[in-house]
């Protein structure tokens, strides 16, 4: 859903080829993208704070800080509640 005929800033260029993750490395790269294009405001939906996931939200926020763009990330692990889902968004 994201154009792809744009390249990426030079900025993230090095991490991109550093992290050996495939899906962690098409998320970055998709919020490059995202935080690049007006009208686009990317949602992270991760499952949980361990593997590759936990350092991914610290370089997607970093990525959307850098570019002033407002996001949200909605994280879900194993455990339900019957009241709902706890939800992080920051907004510039």
């Amino acid at each position: 859903m994201l154009p792809e005929d744009r390249p990426a800033s030079r900025s993230p260029q090095p991490l991109f080829k550093e992290i050996h993750w495939h899906y962690a490395a098409a998320i970055l790269r998709a919020a490059e993208t995202a935080a690049g294009t007006d009208g686009a405001y990317p949602v992270l939906v991760t499952a949980f704070r361990c593997t590759p996931d936990s350092f991914v939200i610290e370089f997607f926020k970093s990525i959307m800080d850098a570019h002033r763009k407002p996001y949200l990330i909605l994280q879900l692990d194993e455990h339900a509640s019957s009241v709902g889902y706890e939800t992080a968004s920051k907004r510039r």
